[in-house]
């Protein structure tokens, strides 16, 4: 005769007792040994239980992220490397992962960038005193003031003077949010040329650093872009002081992970600051046309 079928909100057993018993994992019907799945991980928590005892657990999970992330964050901003050679060694269940790391600041990154106004690219006229590190130019000399100025316009001009001239900090706008998509495709670019560098070490090695080094990169930048929100300055202007310092954190960060002298590391580091520039302008790059594409598409 077949087992009636269990119903989780109304069994009067607590869980624990029946996993005790040889009862099976509700999520992947492995049979359960304790607490918690040793196949999926999933906790044998039962629901017909006081809201009071479910609100405790929900905080209880919070607040054991919340003490993960505390132990992360000391040795990923004050010991550079350190949470590398950790992940590495398998300590690992005390820290926040390193790709939740990664997505949790480039997220804080590039909400802060769009509440303070912070521009990546600007398009604008030629006479805009706005500063970006890329800029478009609307107005092209000349263009359309006289009959037969705007056949000398570029197509792309063109299309731009089409869809932004009422609105061009939309374009800005716009490419930020293409930026957010493809700015991940560095993380194992620059973990390829960490390769090249280190050829005697495995590339997943390279890449957690690449992770904690960008999640370190993205925590710096987004410091660096709260004075100018909070005193309601044009945003960017401490955006050097915090390149250099994401390049001596980064220089720490090799010398701790891979153990060579200070003079070899500074010849890599020149040589990975470099190809990571060429990457970062293939990025921008790739993000104007595709930015500029699905305009096209869109106009």
């Amino acid at each position: 005769m077949a087992e009636p079928h269990h119903n989780p909100l109304r069994s009067p057993v607590p869980i624990e007792a029946e996993a005790e018993t040889g009862r099976c994992c509700l999520d992947c019907g492995a049979t359960l040994t304790g607490t918690y799945c040793a196949a999926c991980g999933q906790r044998a928590s039962e629901l017909n239980r006081p809201i009071r005892e479910l609100v405790l657990e929900w905080l209880d999970g919070i607040w054991s992220f919340d003490r993960r992330l505390l132990r992360t964050l000391g040795p990923l901003i004050c010991r550079p490397g350190l949470l590398t050679l950790e992940y590495l060694a398998g300590r690992r269940r005390r820290y926040v992962e390193p790709i939740k790391l990664y997505l949790a600041f480039s997220l804080v990154l590039f909400l802060l960038m769009g509440v303070s106004g912070y521009s990546v690219v600007i398009a604008g006229t030629a006479g805009s005193e706005q500063s970006a590190p890329i800029r478009v130019i609307l107005d092209e000399p000349g263009a359309g003031s006289e009959a037969g100025q705007a056949d000398r316009q570029s197509p792309i001009v063109a299309l731009l003077l089409r869809q932004y001239e009422d609105s061009p900090e939309r374009f800005n706008q716009t490419f930020l949010n293409r930026l957010a998509r493809t700015v991940i495709l560095l993380v194992p670019i620059f973990a390829l040329i960490l390769k090249l560098l280190y050829r005697r070490e495995l590339y997943v090695k390279h890449l957690i650093m690449s992770l904690h080094t960008h999640a370190f990169g993205f925590i710096v930048i987004s410091l660096a872009l709260l004075p100018d929100l909070v005193l309601g300055r044009p945003a960017g202007s401490t955006m050097p002081i915090g390149n250099l310092v994401v390049i001596g954190y980064t220089f720490l960060a090799m010398r701790r992970v891979y153990g060579q002298s200070r003079l070899r590391t500074t010849a890599k580091l020149v040589a990975l600051l470099l190809s990571y520039l060429v990457a970062l302008v293939l990025t921008m790059a790739l993000t104007m046309a595709l930015t500029l594409g699905l305009t096209l598409l869109a106009g």
